[in-house]
């Protein structure tokens, strides 16, 4: 492909590629239930419960942006893995 692409255009054309090839990677890591479990048990407190900050930050250490972990959080309450017990913070139901 890079053969058929002019000279001017393909250190572009590289960066495209990497670019989208993380984004796949990234996205198959968000779908790793176990990966997503970890975050949260990571940023579990010793009462059981997960502030929205401390889930922010452990998954922004594991390569998450807010806005992955927002879905993620949607997601895990709508499954029933969290219950919401106030304002930006839940309890982790373990399976």
């Amino acid at each position: 492909m890079l053969a058929n692409t002019p000279v001017e255009l393909r250190s572009e054309m590289v960066d495209r590629i990497n670019s989208s090839h993380k984004n796949q990677i990234n996205q198959s890591e968000t779908s790793d239930g176990s990966k997503v479990l970890e975050i949260l048990r990571k940023a579990m407190k010793n009462d059981g419960h997960i502030e929205r900050r401390d889930i922010d930050e452990k998954g922004s250490e594991a390569g998450f942006d807010e806005s992955v972990m927002s879905t993620i959080l949607s997601k895990a309450e709508a499954e029933g893995v969290l219950v919401r017990t106030g304002k930006d913070v839940w309890k982790l139901i373990e399976p």
